[in-house]
């Protein structure tokens, strides 16, 4: 299975950013089993990795760590063994815990508030010299998965605190609206809970 770079760019507006040797790597898809969080059917298999410990932060975005102003990055990847493309230009994708849902914020806020600036509501926001590269240029935001093809990327969600919960279906990333490219057909959702340390050792599903 191919494995598709996530290239998404710097957003409208924003000067392109120059790498440096101090960036870190791209975070780049592993094998559908290697992840606890996954969720399978119809020959599509899409895991998730909730980005909440130090050591991942750290190697994934340098010294800028979205959780300090109340975002959740979680790394989520598509893996699309079938013989149609998938749509992605309708998905609708929330975290939920227990009752409460998290809204999804773009890299380009989140790259904001790490640069010191948050816009209110109905304020266009100023111009910054550069982005935050690590967070802006590794969101997800493809429209199409190719048949046969893997695309990975990070979804940054807002107003989550703490860590995640232990609970085994308390902690979930629900993706909704993925259709199929040459029928239209709508999927099933995709519900992807995070599991605990103990629940994972028990757990032999295959992707």
């Amino acid at each position: 299975m191919l494995a598709i770079p996530l290239w998404a760019g710097p957003a409208a507006g924003w000067p392109p950013h120059i790498a440096t040797p101090d960036d870190p790597l791209r975070v780049r898809p592993r094998e559908a089993a290697s992840y606890d969080a996954r969720d399978s059917h119809e020959g599509i298999t899409i895991a998730a990795e909730a980005y909440d410990g130090d050591e991942k932060i750290k190697a994934a975005f340098g010294n800028h760590d979205p959780r300090k102003f109340g975002v959740l990055p979680v790394y989520v990847v598509f893996f699309n063994t079938s013989q149609d493309a998938l749509r992605l230009d309708t998905l609708e994708v929330t975290l939920e815990r227990g009752r409460s849902r998290f809204p999804q914020v773009s890299g380009v806020e989140v790259s904001r508030r790490v640069n010191g600036f948050k816009a209110p509501n109905g304020i266009k926001p100023p111009k910054f010299k550069s982005p935050v590269s690590s967070i802006v240029d590794q969101e997800f935001l493809l429209k199409m998965v190719p048949p046969g093809e893997t695309a990975g990327g990070f979804l940054y969600f807002d107003r989550f605190s703490g860590p995640l919960s232990l609970e085994q279906d308390d902690t979930r990333v629900v993706l909704n609206k993925i259709q199929w490219a040459a029928s239209g057909r709508e999927l099933l959702f995709f519900e992807i809970v995070f599991l605990d340390s103990s629940i994972r050792k028990k757990d032999t599903r295959k992707p």
